[in-house]
């Protein structure tokens, strides 16, 4: 679903509701929606989330990482998911060109970066610059553009049939509450899967188990619990099981098999392999669209909000 708009100045250079009439206008020709069904402002920045976030990945990886979206939103008390990916607003990010459109999480050029924003704290930690390299020790201190998480890439058909499913609740809560998501693989690399839970923690986000079809590894999805302190029996239990799957390795769901619908629930026969439908997860529309080979793009580093 190319838009033709190019990524410049930390935004792309279209209006969000002319970009959106032209997907689903797409989407219409590709016979993936029918003349009467539409495309929304909100179905169309979360497929945007998903295709810069993740790119390519199971159905199950997409849709948990869009329930995520559509949970933070609800978490901030915010109208749409449109108003948490191109609306968050500070006093320094409101007056900036890029304001209310989608667009990248970072700057890439840190000479920019620190010619507009000033010093980045990260820069200072000589240890740690010695160790990353300057430039990617500089680069995830500078998000200048007050962006919850990236929206530069194009999405692809299946990222706005997953969009549009999981807006109509047709997911029924796949990501157990989720409302945040985090690739564990470079922080872990750099100081242990311990320090990296624990450092969440402390913002009360806490991991919310494995989900089949996902792989922690390169998309852990957490659930901000408040009540919940890290230093507390639960807190604790929560940071463990967290760093035991990291320190276990990678999950392997190769084996997993879909099986017939039951609404609402994953089908996990007892001593069995984990069962999960493909219809209740993405639906037989998403289905087809990745068996197809619709162009899921990999998320490059400076894409993603981590």
């Amino acid at each position: 679903m190319r838009s033709g708009c190019a990524t410049v100045g930390g935004m792309v250079r279209c209006d969000p509701e002319s970009m959106r009439a032209d997907a689903e206008a797409q989407l219409r020709a590709a016979g993936a929606i029918g003349r009467s069904d539409s495309l929304s402002q909100d179905a169309y920045s979360v497929a945007r989330y998903i295709a810069s976030e993740i790119g390519a990945g199971t159905t199950e990886e997409l849709v948990a990482v869009a329930e995520a979206a559509v949970n933070q939103a609800r978490k901030r008390g915010l109208a749409s998911v449109t108003d948490l990916l191109l609306r968050l607003s500070s006093q320094r990010t409101a007056k900036i060109p890029s304001y209310g459109h989608y667009g990248p999480i970072h700057l890439d050029d840190v000479a920019t970066c620190t010619r507009l924003f000033g010093p980045i704290p990260e820069c200072t930690q000589s240890a740690k610059c010695a160790r990353l390299g300057a430039d990617r020790c500089c680069r995830p201190g500078c998000s200048p553009y007050g962006r919850w998480a990236s929206t530069s890439k194009d999405p692809t058909v299946a990222h706005l049939l997953i969009a549009r499913f999981v807006l109509a609740g047709g997911s029924t809560n796949f990501a157990r509450g989720a409302d945040d998501q985090y690739g564990p693989g470079a922080s872990v690399s750099r100081g242990g899967s311990a320090d990296w839970a624990d450092r969440l923690t402390k913002s009360h986000l806490y991991w919310v188990g494995l989900l089949p079809g996902v792989d922690h590894w390169k998309t852990m999805l957490f659930r901000t619990m408040p009540s919940v302190d890290p230093s507390s029996v639960a807190g604790r239990a929560m940071v463990a099981m967290a760093t035991a799957a990291l320190s276990a390795g990678r999950p392997d769901w190769s084996r997993l098999q879909a099986c017939s619908r039951v609404p609402g629930q994953l089908l996990v026969a007892a001593g069995a392999e984990p069962k999960v439908s493909a219809a209740s997860l993405a639906g037989v529309a998403v289905a087809l669209a990745l068996a197809a080979g619709l162009g899921l793009g990999v998320a490059s580093w400076s894409d993603r909000r981590y």
